[in-house]
Formats: C-alpha cells, structure tokens, sequence
C-alpha cells in the first residue's frame, strides 16, 4: 500500500493556516464593496433606460408600435364579428329548430301516409271481398236462371213432347175404341146382348174413405205427411199447402186396383204443376201430372216416380221425372179440378172434370203402394175419395 500523509499536520503547518485566514477575510471585503458598487451602477443604468424607454422611446429609437385608435377599431371589428357571430349562431339555432320541426312534421306526415295506407289497404280488401260476394252473388242468380230455365225447357219440351203425343194418342184411343166396338158387336152376336166398354163415370166406386178434413190430418192416422206446418185446415172442412211440395199419402200402401176422385182449387193466375199420386213405393209409383197455366187445365201426363223423390225438397215440382204418356187438352176454365183415376196393375184411365184424357197400359204392371197429392204452395185440397 502506498504511504497516506498524516491527520495531524505539524507545527509549522499550523502557523501557516493562520496567516492564510486573515488575508482571506480582507480580499473578501472588497469583493463585497465592489459587487454593491456595481449592482448599484446596473440599478441606475436599469432605471434611466426604463425611464427613456417609457418617456422618450424615441431617443433610442424605440418609437411605440400600437396606435390606440387603430387598437379600438380592432377591437370594434371584433366585436362587431363576435355579435355577427352570435347572430348566426342563433340562425342556425333557429335554422336547426326549423329543421326540427320539418323532421317532425316528415314523421307525422309519414305516420299519416300510413294510416292512409292502411286505410286505402282496408277499403282494397273491402272491395275486393264485395266484389268476392257479387260475383258468388252473379254466380248464384246465373245459377237460379240456368236452373229455371232448364226447368222451363223441361215444360217446354213436355208441351212439345204432349204435342207430338197427342195426334198419336187419339188415334190410339180411336184405334182403340173401333176395337172395342168390334169386340162388342161380336160379343152381342156370340151372346145375344151388348157388353159394355171402355171408361164410364156412371158407376161411382164404393167408397173406402171420402175425406173432407173436417178433422186434422193426425200423424199415424189414416194420413202421413212431411210435416204439420205444410197443411193448414180452413173454416170450410179443406187443407191448404203452405209449402211448395206439399204432400200427403195414406199410411195404408197396399192399394192395386182402385178408383181415386180428387178435387183441388189450383192457384189463381199462376201457371203451375199438380200431381196425384197414385199406387207409389220406395221402388215404383205412378203420378198423375196436371199442368194449369194460370187460367184453365192445358196439359195432363203419367209419370214413373217414387216415394223418394217426392218427399225430397220440393219433390215433383219442377223436377226431372220419367214419363209414360202425356197429352195437352181444351178443358174450359174453372176455379176447381176434379181428377179421377181409375187404376189397375196393368192400366190406367184419367178423367179431367168430367172428359176422358188418358188411356194407358202400364208396363210392367203396377206395385200396390199408397195414394195422396203433392201441390204447389196455395193449392187447396178440397175432397179426395178411394173406392
């Protein structure tokens, strides 16, 4: 390690120290002196510049920048720019709330737009569910003049078919009159004595009922009917129908060979169809049909029915029938029919008040069955006998 000097320096060290301190505290005195000296000499120089500065700027050359009135109009430009400033901020204020206010008159006006909308949209399906319901409405009338013109071409064609029927019909009825002279001119020549023919009028049936309603039908009697409300009973002993097919039978169904007389007021000024029901089932039957045109019997006809389709609906009126033989007449206008029907198995012949109309055979031969009528609504029944 090297040498370190000693902590303690000696005596002469010690007197020279001594020296040293009082030569120091002499050079710093003047030191001091002249540091106040010369901060006095700044202060002065600081305080005659500031002075000339500020009271005579122009003997250095520092001539003032600002010129006071040049400062007010600047000052009045802006404040002039600051009010120009808040005037358009409140424009635009004013200008925003306007736009506000458009924005919120869009939206009502929309939420109008649709309403109306929804309206116009509503009124759309309105229309086109009326109009669903005309064109059912067109439909149906088309349907209702289709159907009764079908079944005015069905009377047309049965007036035709009675037309053409009827020049063959008499002679028929001719040819079959000439027969039965033929037959009773050699019956009189085999037997002595002349042997009656064809239809009479003069041999009234023994009656197994002549009913004039003077009680009500009754369900279970001697009459079945499709219901109570289709007959009303009037003051002079007659039924009335209240229904268009209204019809009546009797609860007995075993008559074959019969005579059966009706008499019904047929409906004043309206043409229609009635019909007397003869031996009628579930299977077979025979309906006499009388056509009145309003004024006077026109037209009469035998037809292939069952008890089926006359309890069905309206049953024979207007309906689709299979015919056996028909004929148009001249039969004078009266207020009252009287038809009579003289029935075997295997023939018919139908007198229309008081005139032989019809003379037919039946093939295949008649079924027993029931009896009874089937009329228009208004038709009044005023007698019906069965001998």
């Amino acid at each position: 390690m090297a040498n370190r000097p000693a902590l303690v320096p000696d005596n002469g060290g010690q007197r020279k120290t001594q020296e040293t301190r009082g030569s120091g505290r002499s050079r710093r005195r003047r030191g001091s002196v002249l540091t106040s000296l010369i901060a006095l000499l700044l202060a002065l120089a600081l305080f005659t510049l500031s002075a000339i500065v500020v009271y005579a700027p122009d003997v250095v050359g520092l001539a003032p920048n600002l010129n006071v009135t040049q400062t007010q109009i600047a000052f009045q430009a802006t404040e002039n720019a600051l009010e120009d400033a808040s005037q358009a901020l409140e424009a635009t204020g004013i200008a925003l709330e306007a736009t506000l206010q458009g924005i919120a008159q869009g939206a009502f006006d929309n939420e109008s737009t649709r309403a109306a909308l929804i309206n116009q949209a509503a009124v759309l399906e309105q229309n086109a569910t009326q109009a669903a319901l005309d064109i059912a409405a067109t439909r149906t009338s088309i349907a209702q003049a289709n159907a009764q013109q079908a079944t005015q071409s069905a009377i047309d064609f049965q007036g035709t078919q009675t037309a053409l029927d009827r020049a063959a019909t008499q002679v028929e009825i001719e040819y079959q009159g000439t027969q039965a002279a033929i037959s009773q001119n050699a019956t009189a020549v085999a037997l002595g004595f002349a042997t009656p023919s064809g239809p009479s009028l003069t041999q009234p049936p023994s009656l197994i009922f002549d009913e004039t309603f003077g009680q009500a039908v009754q369900a279970g009697g001697l009459w079945r009917f499709g219901g109570a409300a289709d007959w009303t009973i009037g003051e002079d002993d007659q039924l009335t129908a209240t229904r268009a097919g209204s019809w009546l039978l009797t609860e007995q169904a075993d008559f074959s060979a019969y005579v059966v007389e009706t008499r019904f007021d047929p409906v004043a000024g309206l043409a229609g169809q009635y019909y007397v029901l003869l031996s009628v089932t579930d299977q077979d039957g025979i309906a006499l049909q009388v056509i009145y045109d309003g004024q006077q019997a026109t037209a009469v006809g035998l037809y292939r029915v069952t008890t089926t389709q006359i309890e069905t609906g309206s049953g024979l009126l207007g309906a689709q029938i299979t015919p056996i033989q028909a004929v148009q007449i001249d039969i004078a206008a009266a207020e009252t029919i009287d038809a009579r029907a003289e029935v075997t198995p295997g023939r018919i012949v139908i007198f229309i008040n008081g005139q032989a109309v019809i003379d037919a055979a039946i093939e295949p031969p008649l079924s027993a069955g029931a009896v009874g009528v089937q009329f228009p609504a208004a038709t009044t029944l005023r007698r019906i006998a069965l001998g």
